[in-house]
Formats: C-alpha cells, sequence, structure tokens
C-alpha cells in the first residue's frame, strides 16, 4: 500500500514537471525521498491462560526517524467468548496488552495496521496474531510454560 502511494505521488510530480521539460524556464525542483516503513509484529502465535494477560509486540523499522506523534497501532481481538470485536490500540514500538480472557479457545488480534489521523499508513507483518487460551495450569514448549517459568527437570 505505501508503495502504490508513493508511486501514485512520484506520477503526479511528474506530470506536473513534463511541460518544462521541454526547454522552458524551470519555476522550482524538488528532491522526493520516499524511505520505506515497517510494522512488524511479534511474536505471530501466543498461548496464554484463562484469566491472565499477554503483551504482543508492534515494532516500528524505519531507519530514518522515530514514529510521528498521533501514530496509532490498531488491531481488532476475535474470540468465541468475546460478545463483539475489542479494538486495542497501542504507539508504535510499544506492546498491545491482551487482555484477560475468560474461556479457552481460539482466539486472533487481526487487522493490525498503522494509522495516524484515521488513515491506513501501513498493514503489519504479519496483521494477525493466532492466541490459544488453555485453563490448564501449565504448558510446556521449545519456550518453557506459559507463565514464564521453565518448568520442571527432565
Amino acid at each position: 500500500m505505501l508503495r502504490v502511494r508513493a508511486i501514485l505521488i512520484v506520477v503526479m510530480f511528474a506530470s506536473l514537471v513534463t511541460p518544462y521539460a521541454s526547454g522552458e524556464e524551470v519555476l522550482a525542483e524538488v528532491e522526493l525521498r520516499v524511505v520505506p516503513v515497517e510494522l512488524r509484529i511479534v511474536p505471530s502465535e501466543i498461548t496464554m491462560r484463562v484469566g491472565t494477560s499477554k503483551r504482543v509486540e508492534a515494532v516500528f523499522c524505519d531507519r530514518q526517524a522515530a514514529p510521528s506523534p498521533g501514530m496509532l497501532v490498531t488491531a481488532v481481538l476475535r474470540g468465541s467468548s468475546l460478545p463483539d470485536s475489542l479494538v486495542l490500540t497501542t504507539v508504535p514500538g510499544r506492546t498491545f496488552t491482551i487482555p484477560a480472557l475468560s474461556a479457552p479457545g481460539t482466539y486472533v488480534l487481526e487487522d493490525i495496521q498503522l494509522e495516524m489521523n484515521g488513515v491506513t499508513l501501513v498493514r503489519a507483518v504479519p496483521d494477525r496474531v493466532t492466541i490459544h487460551v488453555t485453563s490448564a495450569k501449565t504448558l510446556h514448549g521449545a519456550a518453557g510454560t506459559v507463565d514464564g517459568t521453565k518448568g520442571p527437570e527432565r
């Protein structure tokens, strides 16, 4: 989406400059720098216990600058135990807090995007996080348990 907007701006600018390319007097010159902006979501899948909250990071990637004031990262939380979708927001470079959920199941945090003044600037990569909610007290996996401890020695 960002590349399409940048190309459109360049095409529009080129059409304004074209009449002066025939040797007529140049009224102004402009240097246009297009800097790629990326929003990454980490991790793309989480497991959490019923009744606990969890964080998902919105990593803002722009080698040239910090996020502009007014930029927000928005997302929609959906799942079977939620009567309505829940809109979550954070600022770029910070975390979404997934609220404590009351029932086991699979939920999604989706439509994650960087916005400014209600206009979508770029969609996150990935733009969806799968959330597995379990009633188990301890889950073992490569990263340890769901509550962040290492679990029993094996």
